[in-house]
């Protein structure tokens, strides 16, 4: 099924009936293909996304294609191993990728791309990597070794180690996912048991764990869920619980929209999808709009103006107007 042949006028205005008033949603493009790990950065104009034309296989082929003319900027033959992790465009475009290989599964090297080369920024040399993000300053990066043992290290934009601090050894988990609290170098994560955030000075870390993670710039908050289940908490660097909500509905994926205070979900209802904002402060939902069918996982620009929603082989892509927000 296709939304590019369901969002029609009647569909758009039906849609935008269940929205909050003063506020919008609005589909505003829509590019065929299977596009995974999609991530829109700063420029919402174009989407970085692993991507295969529909009916062959994923590769590691990585594209930066316009979302207005469907035109592909760039593209990069990383192996087809190669887990495409993070990507920013403010003062150049960077994405971040982990190559690891069957000989040693468990070290990595994490490589940079531009928009014209993709080269290898750091390597573990022998050291169990569990995750990597982007920080404003280079990346951070999750390790464990005979020496350090678990420690979150931080790397300047040459790859070089720069601060580091010391983690408990039960998070070194391969359900370890970060993200970064750009613009900055806070860095939160979760495991299947555990939230966190660190900084150079420090780490901290508290019961509560999932697979879905967010950082809320405007309240400087992690943002925790369970992909498939209905509940959604955020906590504060120091720990306390900033909001819980049980939206009655799966989340599949969720994002934060820049310093926009708002949190985009992508959603099941039934056989249908939805995309609901939540107000990142309160936890509060604040409008959403139903799509045909739901959505694999959602992404926000971090001008907190668009979000992209990907499906089994389209991409879409929505405008935000928070405007009339209370």
């Amino acid at each position: 099924m296709s939304i590019a042949r369901h969002l029609g006028a009647a569909s758009v205005v039906a849609m935008l009936s269940a929205c909050s008033s003063g506020l919008s949603i609005v589909h505003e493009a829509a590019l065929a293909g299977q596009f995974r790990d999609a991530r829109l950065g700063d420029e919402t104009a174009d989407v970085h996304a692993r991507f295969a034309e529909v009916g062959t296989p994923l590769s590691g082929t990585v594209v930066r294609q316009e979302f207005a003319g469907g035109t592909v900027l760039d593209q990069l033959s990383m192996a087809a191993g190669a887990e495409f992790r993070d990507v920013v465009e403010s003062d150049g475009i960077r994405a971040l990728f982990i190559e690891r290989s069957d000989a040693a599964p468990e070290s990595a090297i994490l490589v940079v791309a531009t928009s014209t080369a993709a080269s290898d920024f750091f390597s573990s040399e022998g050291a169990s990597v569990f995750d990597a993000v982007l920080t404003s300053d280079g990346a951070a990066v999750v390790l464990r070794d005979a020496g350090a043992g678990c420690h979150m290290q931080w790397l300047d934009r040459q790859g070089e180690a720069t601060d580091a601090v010391s983690l408990d050894d039960t998070l070194c988990t391969h359900t370890l996912r970060l993200t970064a609290g750009r613009p900055g170098n806070t860095v939160a994560f979760t495991t299947d048991t555990q939230t966190g955030v660190a900084t150079a000075e420090g780490a901290r870390a508290w019961d509560g764990g999932g697979d879905l993670l967010t950082w809320d710039a405007l309240s400087d908050s992690v943002v925790v869920a369970w992909k498939g289940e209905t509940e959604i908490r955020a906590w504060f660097e120091d720990g306390l619980e900033s909001w819980y909500t049980d939206i009655g509905q799966a989340v599949e994926s969720l994002d934060a929209l820049g310093g926009a205070g708002v949190i985009g979900l992508a959603t099941t209802v039934g056989s249908n999808g939805r995309i609901v904002l939540l107000e990142s402060v309160t936890g509060s939902a604040v409008t959403a709009i139903d799509v045909p069918v739901p959505g694999r996982a959602i992404s926000a620009g971090s001008a907190g103006t668009h979000v992209a929603l990907t499906l089994d082989e389209e991409l879409h892509l929505f405008s935000v107007d928070l405007t009339g927000a209370p």
